[in-house]
Protein backbone atom coordinates (compact mmCIF):
# COMPACT_ATOMS: atom_id res chain seq x y z
CA UNK A 1 0.00 0.00 0.00
CA UNK A 2 2.79 2.46 0.89
CA UNK A 3 5.17 1.69 -2.31
CA UNK A 4 1.72 2.40 -4.22
CA UNK A 5 0.83 5.74 -2.51
CA UNK A 6 4.88 6.51 -2.90
CA UNK A 7 4.13 5.67 -6.97
CA UNK A 8 1.25 7.42 -7.34
CA UNK A 9 2.82 10.67 -6.30
CA UNK A 10 5.69 10.50 -8.09
CA UNK A 11 3.91 10.27 -11.10
CA UNK A 12 1.50 13.01 -9.79
CA UNK A 13 4.95 15.02 -9.04
CA UNK A 14 6.44 14.72 -12.56
CA UNK A 15 3.07 15.64 -13.96
CA UNK A 16 3.17 18.94 -12.27
CA UNK A 17 6.50 19.53 -13.17
CA UNK A 18 5.86 18.75 -16.50
CA UNK A 19 2.83 21.04 -16.26
CA UNK A 20 5.09 23.58 -14.74
CA UNK A 21 7.77 23.81 -17.58
CA UNK A 22 4.80 24.19 -20.54
CA UNK A 23 3.41 27.09 -18.44
CA UNK A 24 6.70 28.64 -18.09
CA UNK A 25 7.77 28.07 -21.52
CA UNK A 26 4.41 29.64 -22.48
CA UNK A 27 4.78 32.70 -20.74
CA UNK A 28 8.09 32.83 -22.13
CA UNK A 29 6.59 32.46 -25.70
CA UNK A 30 4.21 35.09 -25.03
CA UNK A 31 6.60 37.74 -23.98
CA UNK A 32 9.11 36.39 -26.60
CA UNK A 33 6.90 36.62 -29.68
CA UNK A 34 5.60 40.15 -28.37
CA UNK A 35 9.45 41.27 -28.33
CA UNK A 36 10.26 39.59 -31.73
CA UNK A 37 6.56 41.66 -32.83
CA UNK A 38 7.63 44.95 -31.43
CA UNK A 39 11.82 44.93 -32.70
CA UNK A 40 10.30 44.00 -36.04
CA UNK A 41 7.89 47.06 -35.86
CA UNK A 42 10.48 49.13 -34.95
CA UNK A 43 13.14 48.16 -37.88
CA UNK A 44 9.74 48.59 -40.10
CA UNK A 45 9.92 52.14 -39.10
CA UNK A 46 13.48 52.97 -40.63
CA UNK A 47 13.49 54.36 -43.85
CA UNK A 48 15.81 51.13 -45.78
CA UNK A 49 13.28 48.66 -44.39
CA UNK A 50 10.75 50.65 -46.84
CA UNK A 51 12.82 50.71 -49.56
CA UNK A 52 13.17 47.02 -49.25
CA UNK A 53 9.82 46.76 -49.46
CA UNK A 54 9.22 48.79 -52.07
CA UNK A 55 11.56 47.33 -53.98
CA UNK A 56 10.31 43.63 -53.15
CA UNK A 57 5.97 44.98 -53.36
CA UNK A 58 5.51 43.35 -49.78
CA UNK A 59 2.73 45.09 -48.06
CA UNK A 60 3.79 46.63 -44.33
CA UNK A 61 0.79 45.45 -43.32
CA UNK A 62 1.23 42.05 -44.47
CA UNK A 63 5.15 42.07 -43.47
CA UNK A 64 4.43 43.94 -39.85
CA UNK A 65 1.50 43.26 -38.61
CA UNK A 66 0.49 39.89 -39.77
CA UNK A 67 3.63 37.94 -40.24
CA UNK A 68 6.32 38.75 -37.56
CA UNK A 69 3.57 38.04 -34.66
CA UNK A 70 3.03 33.80 -35.50
CA UNK A 71 6.91 33.71 -36.31
CA UNK A 72 7.92 35.69 -33.18
CA UNK A 73 5.56 33.11 -31.48
CA UNK A 74 7.04 30.34 -32.96
CA UNK A 75 10.44 31.11 -32.52
CA UNK A 76 9.82 32.00 -28.83
CA UNK A 77 8.52 28.76 -28.09
CA UNK A 78 10.79 26.92 -29.43
CA UNK A 79 13.55 28.82 -27.67
CA UNK A 80 11.66 29.37 -24.50
CA UNK A 81 11.10 25.38 -24.19
CA UNK A 82 14.11 24.54 -25.26
CA UNK A 83 15.69 27.22 -22.96
CA UNK A 84 13.99 25.04 -19.79
CA UNK A 85 14.69 21.88 -20.91
CA UNK A 86 18.24 22.00 -21.59
CA UNK A 87 19.39 24.80 -19.73
CA UNK A 88 22.31 23.02 -17.59
CA UNK A 89 23.57 21.37 -21.19
CA UNK A 90 24.38 25.10 -22.50
CA UNK A 91 27.99 25.81 -22.26
CA UNK A 92 27.53 28.70 -20.25
CA UNK A 93 26.76 30.05 -16.61
CA UNK A 94 24.55 33.59 -17.98
CA UNK A 95 21.27 32.91 -19.16
CA UNK A 96 20.74 35.70 -21.32
CA UNK A 97 23.85 34.16 -23.25
CA UNK A 98 22.41 30.48 -23.01
CA UNK A 99 19.28 32.23 -24.88
CA UNK A 100 20.87 34.18 -27.05
CA UNK A 101 22.95 31.32 -28.00
CA UNK A 102 19.42 29.19 -28.54
CA UNK A 103 17.93 32.30 -30.45
CA UNK A 104 20.99 32.67 -32.74
CA UNK A 105 21.10 28.56 -33.34
CA UNK A 106 16.86 29.31 -34.01
CA UNK A 107 17.45 32.19 -36.86
CA UNK A 108 20.37 29.92 -38.68
CA UNK A 109 17.82 26.53 -38.72
CA UNK A 110 14.94 29.35 -39.96
CA UNK A 111 17.48 30.60 -42.76
CA UNK A 112 17.90 27.31 -43.90
CA UNK A 113 14.38 26.44 -43.93
CA UNK A 114 13.37 29.45 -45.78
CA UNK A 115 16.23 30.68 -47.91
CA UNK A 116 17.53 27.31 -49.24
CA UNK A 117 14.24 25.71 -50.87
CA UNK A 118 13.71 29.34 -52.73
CA UNK A 119 17.01 29.62 -53.91
CA UNK A 120 16.18 25.78 -55.68
CA UNK A 121 12.14 26.81 -56.47
CA UNK A 122 13.17 30.50 -58.11
CA UNK A 123 13.92 29.90 -61.99
CA UNK A 124 17.57 31.62 -62.66
CA UNK A 125 19.41 32.09 -65.95
CA UNK A 126 22.52 32.62 -64.34
CA UNK A 127 23.77 29.29 -63.05
CA UNK A 128 26.90 31.45 -60.88
CA UNK A 129 24.23 33.11 -59.23
CA UNK A 130 25.03 31.87 -56.03
CA UNK A 131 28.68 31.96 -56.09
CA UNK A 132 30.73 34.77 -55.52
CA UNK A 133 31.13 38.00 -57.63
CA UNK A 134 34.00 38.15 -59.41
CA UNK A 135 35.38 40.70 -62.12
CA UNK A 136 36.53 38.95 -65.21
CA UNK A 137 38.80 40.90 -67.22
Amino acid sequence: MVLADTMETTVQDKRQTSYGVYKKALILAIVGGLAFWAATIAISLLPIAAEYRAAESISNIQMVWVGSLPAGMIIGCLVSFSLLRFFDKIPTKHPILKSVILSFIALVIATILLEVPSHFLTPNSDPDALLPHRRIV
